[in-house]
C-alpha cells in the first residue's frame, strides 16, 4: 500500500474519530479562525491526553481505528453509529432548559468572575 494511502487512513481516522468524540466538529464554526483553531487544537490535546490516559482501553478499545491488511483498508469502529460500548456512544438528548441550581450555579460563577478577587486583568479585551 503506498504511503500516501496509509497516510490517508491516519488522517481519516483522526477527523472521524474528533468529530465523533467532540460534536463542535460536526458543523462550522461561525468563529474567527484564530478561535476555531484554538477549540481543533483544545480537542486534539484532550483526544492525546485520554488515549495515553490510564482509562485509554475504555476511550479507544481494540479495533477503534482504521486499519490495512493485504492492501486492504478495514474500517474502525468509530465509523458505526451508536456504539454499543465505550466512549462513542450517542449522546442522549436532555431538556435544553437549565435547571434552577444550574441558574444558581451560574450566577455564582458571574458574581465571583466579576468581583475584584476572581477577574483577571485580560478578561474585557474579548
Amino acid at each position: 500500500m503506498p504511503k500516501l494511502s496509509r497516510a490517508r487512513i491516519v488522517v481519516e481516522n483522526v477527523f472521524g474519530i474528533l468529530s465523533v468524540v467532540f460534536r463542535v466538529l460536526r458543523k462550522p464554526m461561525l468563529l474567527e479562525s484564530e478561535k476555531t483553531a484554538k477549540i481543533v487544537l483544545a480537542c486534539a490535546f484532550l483526544h492525546n491526553f485520554m488515549r495515553k490516559s490510564d482509562s485509554s482501553e475504555r476511550y479507544n478499545p481494540s479495533g477503534t481505528y482504521d486499519s490495512a491488511q493485504f492492501g486492504e483498508v478495514i474500517p474502525g469502529a468509530w465509523r458505526v453509529e451508536g456504539l454499543p460500548t465505550g466512549t462513542f456512544l450517542r449522546l442522549k438528548k436532555v431538556a435544553r432548559k437549565p435547571s434552577t441550581l444550574a441558574k444558581q450555579y451560574q450566577n455564582e460563577f458571574n458574581s465571583y468572575f466579576l468581583s475584584d478577587i476572581g477577574k483577571v486583568p485580560w478578561q474585557y479585551k474579548y
